[in-house]
């Protein structure tokens, strides 16, 4: 098998891929796919699959057409050692890798969390002189600056900003939370959302309410909200769960076996 470095993302293929998986995922997946390095596969001249890796040696996407697929536990073999991946990143979902990546594995880790939306009659409607939920103005990013922290980087706070992904939650005049809606990209139409809730705020219902109102700013755009979470995060758990959402799929981190998947050392 041919290992071939691709220029960039092959965006159609994946779009392709994502949509035949038993389910969606959410922005932190779409990012490490964008972001690594792709590769096509070929035997005798022929396009037989798909790779890709994110960073130095974590692999986070691997496809094999049918035929080819009767080969996968040697062509898995050839790939981890030809491009030297120690790790894979990979949903539930994603049974064919999941499968070839199990079976070399000498440790695992549940790293996420990723949530499918139960629909429009399971999300809580909004409470009376509750939270008002407006897209973030010019003026007030300094102000949600201030409240979340290291929660976000400043290139993403402005990249988000600038796609009109930020919603600010006020109680009257009081900025209590920060909502982001994430645009589809490889997987139309989803959209991921995700929340912050000021520290002095927390436990008192605005975590759900801020996402049922994303949940709606979704409904209005014809998107579908998905979201995630860390995996030992129960709080956010608890909260995406109220807003009206199923955990389903769950994220691993997956180590192979040295022998098996490294070619140094």
């Amino acid at each position: 098998m041919n290992v071939v470095p691709l220029a960039e993302p092959e965006i159609d293929r994946l779009r392709a891929f994502l949509a035949e998986q038993a389910a969606p995922v959410d922005s932190y997946v779409e990012d490490h796919l964008l972001q690594a390095r792709h590769f096509a596969l070929r035997r005798d001249g022929a396009r037989i699959g798909s790779a890709a890796v994110h960073g130095e040696e974590m692999l986070v996407h691997f496809t094999l057409v049918p035929h080819a697929a009767i080969d996968g536990r040697t062509l898995f073999a050839e790939l981890v050692t030809t491009l030297d991946i120690a790790d894979v990143m990979v949903a539930t979902s994603d049974e064919w890798l999941l499968a070839s990546a199990l079976d070399r594995h000498s440790a695992l880790r549940i790293q996420g969390t990723l949530f499918r939306d139960a629909g429009r009659a399971s999300t809580p409607a909004a409470r009376d002189a509750g939270l008002v939920l407006s897209s973030a103005q010019d003026d007030d990013l300094p102000a949600i600056r201030a409240m979340i922290g290291a929660f976000m980087s400043e290139p993403e706070l402005r990249d988000l900003h600038a796609k009109d992904g930020l919603f600010v939650g006020r109680l009257g005049d009081e900025m209590v939370s920060l909502g982001v809606i994430e645009a589809p990209r490889l997987l139309p139409p989803y959209a991921s959302i995700g929340i912050f809730v000021h520290e002095s705020r927390r436990r008192q219902g605005l975590a759900v309410d801020t996402l049922a109102g994303l949940k709606r700013i979704c409904y209005r755009t014809g998107w579908q909200p998905v979201a995630g979470c860390a995996y030992g995060n129960t709080g956010s758990w608890r909260s995406v769960e109220r807003a009206g959402m199923v955990a389903g799929t769950r994220l691993l981190r997956i180590t192979l076996t040295a022998d098996e998947s490294r070619s140094k050392g």
